[in-house]
């Protein structure tokens, strides 16, 4: 899976398979989370939002995920 960086303090990539309906995010720590069956929808709402997020703050960053997806640190 390909991931795209993101420029943030807890997040360093993000990458989704629509196929399998997975989304991974790496965290600055090291960490990467698999979030399985989730939808298209949610992964391109999580990129606008992080894209809007970054253009109107600075020095903040968005902790939480939605519940309701199943991850697994790797």
């Amino acid at each position: 899976m390909q991931r795209i960086p993101i420029p943030s303090k807890e997040i360093t990539q993000v990458g989704y398979q629509e196929r399998s309906e997975t989304l991974e995010i790496k965290f600055e720590p090291g960490g990467v989370y698999h979030f399985f069956n989730v939808p298209a929808d949610v992964f391109d709402g999580l990129m606008n939002a992080a894209s809007r997020f970054r253009q109107r703050t600075s020095g903040v960053d968005a902790k939480a995920i939605s519940p309701g997806y199943c991850g697994w640190l790797i």
